[in-house]
């Protein structure tokens, strides 16, 4: 079982490498990095072939055990039958009649064998699935319950401290701040400062080492996983988009939301244009992570998707930093045109 644990790794590891290494190609070759044995793929094909071969040699042990003790048992049956029938005690047509029976009754247990492997597979894959499937979401108990229809909430960090884990230095050390209800506020600084992890505290995807975040007076460590995630929606820097139809995927948001919320969110990001000039209009596919869009289109659709969503807090991280003007243009008009009061947070290198 370890051996096949090992190989479960390897194998998944060398996955997500070959998608790194064909995702990476241009990078790749522009950088003269075009030797397969050499890169990080190669090394996970070398991991996993290790991993395999010594699967095998646990494996192939038994099977070749069980194959040579048929042999034997086969032989024996047959040097037995035939001594029987050579001393009369049966005819021909019982011999080889009691021959088929025992050849039939091994065949069996020799595809049993054969299929171990496979039964064995399964059985990892299986329990790989269970534990995902029946792993128990992160939610954290509280007492304090708040609605996402609340107005705009006061959020304060007071002695704030935070870092990743125990070994790195501290992200946030001591930080203190108040944003006023329904105001917009940028956080501005060079990469590494932190500016992301704030909205990753005030999201409830980080926890802080120490020190309190308030929303509306009230400390999120008492406050239900559910409560706190329905205050908040967040634009992340890159935008995630599921294979599945424009419009199903502005409705992630917000799955319950109306024609006419869905409508005007689209019409604030301007995803309305995108769609026009489709031929599904919203029920047009966008592909695998949204490929069959442009980072900026993907964008805009993320920013649909974030305007749904009826919370009163909108954390946007560093959403324009790599597009063109005129989506950049798009978006920062969508996020000052919202009309539902918001208290907003938005991560920026630049004003």
């Amino acid at each position: 079982r370890t051996a096949d644990e090992a190989d479960t790794k390897a194998h998944s590891a060398l996955t997500e490498r070959i998608l790194e290494f064909a995702r990476t190609q241009a990078a790749l070759r522009a950088s003269r990095r075009v030797n397969p044995a050499r890169s990080q793929a190669g090394q996970a094909v070398a991991t996993a072939r290790g991993a395999t071969m010594r699967l095998l040699l646990f494996q192939i042990p038994g099977q070749l055990l069980f194959s040579i003790v048929s042999q034997i048992t086969l032989i024996l049956l047959a040097g037995t039958t035939t001594a029987l029938a050579v001393r009369g005690e049966i005819g021909a047509p019982e011999a080889v009649a009691l021959m088929v029976i025992v050849v039939r009754f091994l065949e069996p247990f020799t595809v049993l064998a054969g299929l171990g492997g496979a039964v064995e597979n399964s059985r990892a894959i299986f329990e790989r699935l269970n534990t995902i499937i029946t792993t128990d979401a992160a939610d954290q108990p509280g007492d304090a319950v708040a609605s996402a229809h609340t107005p705009a909430p006061r959020i304060e960090f007071r002695n704030v401290t935070f870092r990743y884990d125990s070994t790195s230095e501290h992200v946030l050390n001591d930080i203190n701040f108040i944003l006023e209800p329904g105001s917009t506020t940028a956080v501005i600084g060079p990469s590494g400062s932190g500016k992301s992890t704030i909205l990753a505290l005030i999201a409830g995807l980080q926890q802080p080492e120490s020190g309190q975040i308030l929303i509306d007076g009230t400390d999120v460590a008492t406050m239900d996983t559910a409560s706190r995630r329905a205050l908040v929606s967040m634009v992340f820097q890159h935008p995630y988009l599921f294979d599945a139809p424009i419009g199903d995927n502005v409705l992630a948001g917000h799955p319950n939301a109306t024609d006419h919320e869905t409508h005007q969110a689209m019409t604030l990001a301007r995803v309305d244009e995108i769609i026009e000039r489709l031929p599904d209009a919203e029920q047009s596919r966008v592909g695998e992570a949204g490929t069959a869009l442009s980072g900026g289109e993907r964008q805009r659709v993320s920013i649909a998707r974030a305007l749904i969503k009826p919370a009163p807090v909108l954390l946007i991280d560093e959403a324009t930093s790599a597009l063109d003007t005129e989506n950049e243009t798009a978006i920062t008009d969508a996020i000052n045109n919202d009309p539902r009061p918001r208290t907003k947070i938005m991560i920026a290198h630049r004003l």
